[in-house]
C-alpha cells in the first residue's frame, strides 16, 4: 500500500519532491486530510517555481471544503492563488475561468470580499492586457460598487490592517478603472477617476498607492509628453525607498 511504499522510500533515501509524497499521500485509502493540506500549504509557501506552486495548489482542490476552511486556506483563497499562478504561467483563459469561480461563491464574510475584490481587480487588468476593454471596465465598475456596497454596510470595527487592506484595494480598483477608460480614449473620465484614486491615497496616507497612481500616470503620459512622463516615473520609484521598484527593464529602457 502507499504508506508502506512511502516508508521503504525513506528507509532506503530515496528522494522524492514535496509534490509527489502529499500526491502519493492523497492516494491512501484514507488519506489525512488535514495534516496533508496543512503540509502543503507550508511548502506553498517556501515555493517561488510557478509550475510546481500551481501543481501544489491543483492538489489542495482534491481537499473537502471543510478541511481547507480549517486550515485557514478557504476554497476562495484557493482559487485565487490558482488564478495567480495562472496567470504567472501566461494562461489567462484559466485565470478568468478560477475567478469567475470565486464570483459565484455566495459568502459574505469580509475576507471573502476582500478576496472577490482583489481578483476582479485581476480580472479587469486581464481584460485590459487582452483589449477587451468594455469588459475591463464592467468588472472595475462592478467590484468598486459591490466593495463601496459591502463597505458602507459593515458594522464591526475593523482591525487597523484589515483597514487598510480594504482602502488599499479600493484604491486600486480606481486606479485600474482609470486607466482602462484612458485606453478606451475617455480621457475625461479617466482624469476624473483617476483624481479621485489620487484623494483616497491621500485620504488614507498610504504613501505606496499614492506613488503607485504617479507611476501609472507617468506610463500612460510616456508617448503624448515624454519629459513629464519621465518626471512622474522616476519621482515615484525614488518616493518608494523598496528593493522592487515599479520599473521593469523594459520600462527603464522607455524613458532612459
Amino acid at each position: 500500500n502507499i504508506h508502506s511504499l512511502l516508508h521503504l522510500i525513506s528507509e532506503n533515501s530515496f528522494s522524492l519532491s514535496s509534490i509527489s509524497i502529499n500526491r502519493l499521500n492523497l492516494m491512501e485509502e484514507k488519506p489525512d486530510y488535514k495534516n496533508i493540506a496543512q503540509n502543503i500549504i507550508k511548502n506553498l509557501n517556501e515555493e517561488n517555481n510557478a509550475h510546481d506552486k500551481y501543481s501544489m495548489l491543483t492538489l489542495l482542490c482534491q481537499i473537502p471544503d471543510k478541511i481547507l476552511d480549517e486550515v485557514g486556506f478557504p476554497k476562495y483563497h484557493l482559487l485565487n492563488n490558482l488564478q495567480e499562478a495562472s496567470t504567472a504561467l501566461g494562461d489567462w483563459n484559466m485565470a478568468i475561468e478560477y475567478i469567475k469561480q470565486i464570483k459565484s461563491m455566495k459568502r459574505r464574510t469580509y475576507d471573502y470580499i476582500l478576496t472577490r475584490a482583489k481578483a476582479q481587480l485581476a480580472l479587469s487588468n486581464i481584460y485590459g492586457i487582452k483589449l477587451n476593454l468594455d469588459m475591463a471596465i464592467t468588472e472595475a465598475e462592478d467590484a468598486i460598487k459591490n466593495f463601496e456596497f459591502f463597505l458602507s454596510k459593515r458594522t464591526a470595527k475593523f482591525h487597523e490592517n484589515k483597514n487598510f487592506q480594504f482602502s488599499r484595494v479600493l484604491i486600486f480598483l480606481y486606479n485600474r478603472l482609470a486607466i482602462e477608460y484612458y485606453m478606451s480614449g475617455q480621457r475625461k473620465k479617466a482624469e476624473t477617476i483617476d483624481l479621485k484614486a489620487k484623494k483616497l491615497a491621500h485620504l488614507y496616507s498610504d504613501v505606496y498607492s499614492e506613488n503607485h497612481i504617479k507611476y501609472e500616470r507617468g506610463v500612460r503620459l510616456l508617448h503624448k509628453n515624454p519629459i513629464l512622463a519621465k518626471k512622474e516615473i522616476q519621482e515615484a520609484n525614488t518616493n518608494i525607498n523598496l528593493p522592487n521598484s515599479f520599473l521593469n527593464r523594459h520600462e527603464k529602457d522607455l524613458i532612459n
